[in-house]
């Protein structure tokens, strides 16, 4: 895990702000729970001034969790996080209400729609500031089976799901995010295929011509022992083959690869954002999208091509 990712869950932890928001009720409604179980009215947060100025009153996010063909998925968990997390749950028509009632900096905020075990997840960023603020539905593919990561410090070697094959260079390691530390299927590399048509926010922008949701969603690769290095971690490259599936691309035409940002506390957060991670090349026959020479990925999340500008 990374560092930032460890502070977040410890104050999540420490708070339950994960869980929930700071004395407002949760997605199923009522008055925050004291210690004797009693229920507590703890105000109007938005009364509480913030010490950012770009901070405003936001009282609701809301929307819905669905899988690529629009059919709801109940029962997620949708938390919308920034410093501390605001916890929900989609009803069983995948629609969601995450209570804020608290001034926030929404540009430093982003909706995450957790799929574990089975589907990809998803950051969304919060749109124009407002009271009530409603996001973008939040299509999300199911997981193919895939294989397990390689052990830390191992030789080379890949793994394959579906259209994708990731490269594992010799001596790696996976920082995983703590939802799959302990998870069965935590270590396994899974994609998800996005349809073309109906492509999630950040990717909509991008001219994508193939995406694909990533597990272990979050997880990040690095040099192995570099973790407690001074500098923090030395990220370790991924060389990536992707099966030319949409055939906009000819042989030889160059390309850009991308991810899903997944970072909340970096300035400005990544969480939600489109982030060029690697140039790549067709190949000669057309069948795959390939990273160029030295080029790769090291976040774990959502993988998009498109046509290089």
């Amino acid at each position: 895990m990374t560092s930032s990712k460890l502070i977040l869950a410890l104050f999540c932890l420490a708070s339950a702000a994960c869980s929930s928001s700071s004395g407002a009720p949760n997605a199923t409604g009522g008055d925050a729970a004291g210690a004797d179980g009693a229920a507590v009215d703890a105000g109007d947060g938005c009364d509480i001034p913030s010490d950012d100025p770009a901070a405003t009153c936001v009282r609701t996010v809301s929307g819905s969790v669905t899988d690529i063909d629009g059919a709801p998925l109940a029962n997620r968990s949708v938390t919308v996080c920034g410093i501390i997390c605001f916890y929900a749950q989609t009803a069983a028509d995948g629609s969601f209400t995450t209570y804020i009632d608290s001034n926030i900096n929404i540009a430093r905020f982003a909706a995450l729609a957790h799929g574990r075990p089975d589907y990809a997840s998803l950051y969304a960023k919060l749109p124009a500031a407002a009271e009530h603020i409603t996001v973008a539905p939040l299509r999300i593919p199911k997981y193919l089976d895939g294989q397990v990561l390689p052990d830390d410090g191992a030789p080379a070697s890949h793994v394959i799901s579906g259209d994708v094959t990731l490269d594992i260079p010799d001596n790696t390691a996976f920082q995983l995010d703590v939802d799959d530390v302990a998870s069965p299927t935590g270590r396994q590399f899974r994609v998800g295929a996005a349809k073309a048509s109906e492509l999630p926010d950040f990717a909509k922008a991008s001219g994508a011509v193939q995406l694909y949701g990533l597990a272990p969603f979050g997880a990040t690769s690095v040099v192995n022992g570099s973790a407690s290095a001074p500098t923090g971690p030395t990220p370790q490259k991924l060389a990536v083959h992707v099966k030319n599936t949409s055939k906009l691309l000819q042989p030889n035409q160059k390309v850009q690869f991308f991810v899903l940002g997944v970072n909340l506390l970096s300035s400005p957060p990544t969480a939600g954002s489109e982030v060029d991670v690697a140039t790549g090349t067709v190949s000669a026959d057309g069948t795959t999208i390939d990273t160029d020479a030295g080029q790769g990925i090291s976040t774990i999340s959502w993988l998009g091509v498109r046509k290089a500008s």
